[in-house]
């Protein structure tokens, strides 16, 4: 599992028409207890613990904080943390004073408290390439959950994956940097490869050329379920492509799963 290092300088402009709000809408009804009657933990005042893993450069964290609640941002990459930070101290006091950053790898969460909900969008769970990473966050995400706690996350479609990102090349070209992405897809490890370059302006009107590679896992909805299953959580609403009345097999864009922290369930 690789981290963004220069890429993180140009994540936002790269980011600028990713679908922001749209998450954000689905996190105001779940706290807002508006999703198919899914009940949270009832404080009085439904302000909540929450933990944003793969944060990136922290806009969830930024909104979610927006809203009164406490959040830990996590990311493996300390170039994306810096931009979140700097966000954070562009804000506001009372945001700033309700986000906290922690430099981590997902596989090996060691968040200082227990939390309310767990969230991890943007298909930040792709970048775990094997279902044994996959199954080690799932673990580390139940044990950092308060009892009831929801995790709510997505991931990207294997049509997508395959059929929309897979093999393509793409070019951002603005006044300060040009990026071009060579993309392929594995059919038989369900692997996509993203070969990444981009020429980033410098204060003497020269170029300077950067190069990243990242890998992105395709998971099979099943397989999913049967971790979710194995690490004892209770899958309480699937959908797809941000829709709550999608079925989940219909995915054009991406899965998501809201799953709440049931028992330890203890081998005889």
């Amino acid at each position: 599992m690789k981290s963004y290092h220069q890429f993180a300088n140009i994540y936002d402009f790269l980011m600028r028409e990713a679908p922001y709000e749209k998450w954000e809408a689905i996190l105001k009804q779940l706290l807002e207890n508006n999703i198919d009657n899914i009940k949270l933990n009832n404080y009085p005042d439904f302000r909540y613990k929450i933990a944003d893993i793969g944060c990136g450069t922290g806009n969830l964290c930024i909104y979610l904080a927006s809203l009164g609640h406490e959040v830990i941002g996590v990311d493996l990459s300390e170039e994306m943390l810096t931009v979140a930070e700097q966000k954070r101290n562009d804000s506001n006091m009372p945001i700033k004073r309700k986000i906290n950053f922690l430099c981590q790898d997902m596989r090996f969460l060691k968040l200082p408290a227990t939390v309310d909900i767990v969230v991890s969008f943007c298909d930040s769970l792709n970048y775990l390439q094997t279902l044994s990473e996959l199954d080690n966050t799932f673990s580390n995400v139940y044990n950092h959950l308060k009892d009831d706690g929801l995790f709510i996350f997505d991931m990207l479609s294997i049509e997508k994956m395959r059929n929309e990102i897979g093999n393509e090349k793409h070019f951002e070209v603005s006044d300060e940097t040009i990026c071009i992405w060579q993309n392929y897809w594995d059919e038989q490890e369900q692997l996509l490869h993203y070969d990444v370059s981009f020429l980033v302006q410098q204060n003497d009107d020269l170029y300077k050329r950067f190069d990243e590679y990242h890998i992105q896992k395709g998971y099979a909805i099943e397989a999913v379920r049967d971790l979710l299953n194995n690490n004892n959580f209770i899958v309480i609403k699937e959908f797809a492509d941000f829709t709550f009345d999608k079925d989940i097999q219909s995915a054009k864009d991406r899965y998501f799963w809201i799953v709440r922290k049931g028992p330890l369930l203890l081998d005889n």
